[in-house]
């Protein structure tokens, strides 16, 4: 017969005033001799008890006794012997713990007041669980953390083994393009990706070395144009579909006027070439022979060349004098007569020391004249070492101006003597300062030499033998 039902308890302290009571729905026979209540022995055999207060530890009975505790509440008011002949193995009835002795260790989720040696799960932190060998007890696991990893193992212990996430051992299938992949597996060799699709990527074909890469337009990836031209032909552009390589066409592909300095006449105009001989440029040089060049023809401007010498002095026997020149009243360069086996001739001599020897003449400048003026110096010296600084100064006056105006600041040229004595030299200036010149103009000139001049280191007279201008008209 099993546990009694608690209507069969309620029957049982009723049959305590009864010889007998008789339950027919169990067809049990509870005699009122097997009721215990209060103090007094208790036999041996089955039987019931009552009493204050819980019996565990403190009511021995045998297997199979029901207590009554007076004083219990919901849980507390019935107990059963469960185990063993002492006063322990009591256990409530309607309790949680009432199919099992309360002080057996249990693992709980929630912590429940009536077992004396659970372990809560409630009370333990969030966390893996470990349980411990030998004894059971399951603790919460606090030690290895895999930041910005994950754990490639466990140990029996948990504890971790961390690692990166290795992307050709711990992953599987293509990661997409929504997540920052690309969505394939592979593609053609000498091809690139292209979205075919706002999330779609695909790879084009191969694209020809060193061709140029074409846009396929929406939903098509690149392709090469398929031709690599020519070192004779240009690329051309096409509005209506991909550009092509050809040869420039002069009537079409270009515009404006190819200058002269590009191989071109500079013009617009028609012009009639000759069929026979040479066509003249500025770039090229050309004979003419027999033909006319009118520099007076309307629209016609050709610029000349031209050169003035000067005669510096002359000798009338042993008298030397410098017609055409004119010396300054204090260290003016001196006129001497140089006589030679064969040659008597004049010079203007620049002796060496510590004064500016000088000599000054003028010309006009003819009224066509434009651009630039040279100068040359014709000299010689005994010395077969150092150089001279030959100076030229230079200023002009026009029609109402004073004529004792000052001078520009002189141009220079420095020329080393050569090695044998009394050799010419030649020694030139290009484009003299004129500052302040116009054609038309009367130009003079003052012509000398500073032997204090930090370059000048001829230790020697330096004789000035022939003077030559170069300057040019626009007729």
């Amino acid at each position: 017969m099993g546990k009694p039902s608690a209507l069969l308890v309620i029957l049982a302290l009723i049959g305590s005033l009864l010889p007998l009571v008789t339950v027919d729905a169990q067809q049990s026979i509870v005699r009122a001799d097997q009721f215990v209540f209060g103090a007094g022995s208790i036999p041996t055999s089955r039987r019931f008890l009552s009493g204050t207060g819980s019996p565990e530890s403190v009511v021995t009975a045998p297997v199979g006794t029901v207590y009554i505790r007076t004083d219990g509440g919901a849980g507390t008011s019935v107990y059963f012997k469960e185990s063993g002949t002492a006063a322990t193995g009591w256990i409530a009835a309607g309790s949680a713990s009432s199919s099992a002795p309360i002080s057996a260790t249990y693992i709980t989720q929630t912590c429940d007041a009536s077992l004396t040696a659970e372990q809560c799960l409630s009370a333990l932190a969030s966390a893996v669980l470990i349980s411990t060998t030998g004894t059971g007890v399951v603790s919460a696991y606090t030690g290895t953390s895999c930041t910005n990893q994950f754990p490639r193992s466990l140990s029996a212990l948990a504890v971790a083994t961390c690692n990166s996430v290795s992307l050709t051992l711990d992953v599987t299938g293509t990661l997409p393009v929504a997540n920052g992949g690309t969505g394939v597996t592979g593609g053609t060799s000498g091809g690139i990706l292209g979205f075919t699709a706002a999330g779609t990527l695909a790879s084009s074909a191969a694209l020809a070395l060193n061709q140029l890469v074409l846009g396929g337009g929406a939903g098509a990836t690149p392709t090469t144009l398929g031709s690599l031209g020519t070192t004779t032909t240009v690329l051309h552009g096409n509005a209506a579909g991909a550009p092509s390589f050809g040869a420039v066409v002069l009537t079409t592909d270009v515009a404006g006027i190819l200058p002269t300095a590009n191989g071109g006449t500079g013009q617009n105009s028609t012009a009639t070439f000759p069929t026979t001989g040479a066509v003249a440029t500025d770039v090229n040089a050309v004979t003419f022979t027999n033909k006319t060049i009118d520099a007076e023809g309307a629209g016609n401007s050709l610029t000349t060349v031209e050169k003035r010498q000067w005669q510096v002095a002359r000798c009338d026997n042993v008298t030397a004098t410098s017609p055409g020149w004119s010396f300054e009243t204090t260290n003016p360069a001196a006129p001497a007569c140089v006589t030679g086996t064969n040659i008597q001739k004049g010079v203007l001599d620049f002796a060496d020391g510590a004064s500016i020897l000088s000599a000054q003449t003028y010309m006009n400048l003819p009224s066509d004249f434009t651009g630039n003026i040279d100068a040359k110096f014709v000299w010689f010296t005994s010395a077969t070492t150092g150089s001279v600084v030959w100076q030229l100064a230079t200023i002009c006056v026009a029609n109402g101006e004073t004529g004792d105006p000052a001078f520009n600041t002189a141009s220079t040229v420095t020329d080393t003597a050569q090695g044998t004595a009394n050799q010419y030299n030649d020694a030139s200036i290009t484009s003299v300062t004129i500052t302040g010149c116009a054609a038309g103009e009367t130009m003079y000139l003052r012509l000398f030499r500073d032997p204090a001049h930090g370059s000048d280191t001829l230790a020697a007279t330096a004789r000035l033998a022939g003077f030559e201008l170069t300057y040019r008209r626009a007729q």
